[in-house]
């Protein structure tokens, strides 16, 4: 075919597709917002198919559908009056030409109509299928173990140190026994005691034996005063120390009560305690006083004295003479049935000497 035949076909062809392209494209734009929405967007697509879409009105004037002879004519309006129809065209209510049936009449708006009642709520859908699941994905092959590693060589066991040789044995000597020290001073004279009373008869010993190598001994007095609660039972104590060989008085985790003898033997124990109403009354008057034997009571050991009211001052004095062995310890304890009545020491008044509240000898009479 010559070059002038396909022209002749070309071009048309050409003409063709770009006014079917530019047609499909008009119609697809009078559906999109720009068109609907914009009124510069408007009047260029008017301003290109006027001569086809008989709804466009270059002038933003209202176009309206002339029923009488079909076509659409302009009439007067503005844009803030108008209303969109579906396709973007402007719309207004329609009218009939005048009697002369030869110019349309002018339709302003009328008010703005009352809004119409809410329709009813159409019926809810159908609920839609649900959609099929999904197949599971096929699990991946799990890959081989790893073969375990040889186990390593155990080590040597190292060589055991030679043992070390024994010390000698260390030598121990006694050092010599120091010197002896010098005696210490003569202590004070005691205060002497009230005169005992007279002990028993010893027993005569046979012919020919010797008296006592070395005798043990103590004495001891208190010069505080010492009271109780009304019946109830507590030990005399001896605060301070005269003599002592081979006899002392140990506490009894309170005060120095235990007369505490170190070596065995026979020993005559002789007390005075000097007694006091100190309440000048009271509804008892009796003190008893007993022995006590490494902490328990010696029976039959007990006496009963009378303190009266009208008695300042009772002295309970007795001995008694006891075995013993070795680290072995005695009390003297009593009670009394009215707490006023106490064992009182009084001090001196420059004419006499003071007056312990209680004066205890303890010697040995007998191994």
């Amino acid at each position: 075919m010559s070059k002038a035949g396909i022209k002749r076909i070309l071009l048309p062809t050409i003409l063709l597709v770009i006014v079917i392209v530019l047609f499909i494209a008009s119609i697809a734009y009078r559906r999109t917002p720009n068109y609907t929405n914009s009124s510069f967007s408007r009047n260029v697509y008017c301003g290109i198919f006027s001569w086809v879409d008989k709804t466009c009105d270059l002038n933003n004037n209202w176009v309206a559908k002339d029923y009488k002879t079909g076509d659409f004519v302009i009439v007067q309006g503005n844009n803030n009056s108008a209303i969109l129809d579906t396709v973007g065209a402007r719309t207004v209510l329609e009218f009939t030409r005048d009697a002369s049936a030869s110019t349309p009449i002018t339709c302003l708006s009328g008010p703005e109509g009352t809004a119409g009642a809410t329709g009813e709520t159409g019926d809810t859908g159908a609920k839609g299928g649900t959609g099929a699941t999904g197949g599971t994905g096929a699990s991946g092959s799990s890959g081989e173990p790893g073969s375990e590693g040889a186990t390593g060589a155990t080590g040597a066991t190292g060589a055991t140190g030679a043992t070390g040789a024994t010390g000698a044995a260390g030598v121990c000597t006694k050092g010599d026994t120091g010197p002896q020290g010098p005696p210490g001073p003569q202590g004070d004279q005691g205060v002497q005691g009230v005169q005992g009373i007279q002990g028993i008869q010893g027993i005569q010993g046979p012919p020919g034996t010797s008296g006592m190598a070395s005798a043990f001994y103590g004495s001891f007095d208190s010069r505080v005063d010492q009271n109780l609660a009304a019946n109830t039972a507590g030990a005399m104590y001896f605060e301070n120390t005269s003599l002592s060989n081979g006899v002392s008085v140990v506490s009894d985790g309170v005060n120095p009560s235990r007369i505490t003898l170190a070596n065995a033997g026979i020993y005559n124990i002789q007390f005075s305690a000097q007694l006091h109403n100190n309440g000048g009354g009271g509804s008892g008057t009796l003190v008893t006083i007993w022995l006590r034997k490494n902490g328990v009571n010696e029976a039959w050991s007990s006496t009963n004295v009378t303190v009266n009211t009208n008695s300042p001052y009772v002295v309970a004095s007795w001995n008694f003479v006891v075995p013993a062995s070795a680290g072995d310890n005695y009390q003297l304890m009593w009670s009394t049935t009215n707490g006023n009545i106490g064992i009182d020491s009084l001090p001196g008044n420059g004419t006499y000497p003071g007056i312990p509240s209680i004066i205890l000898t303890v010697t040995q009479s007998g191994v």
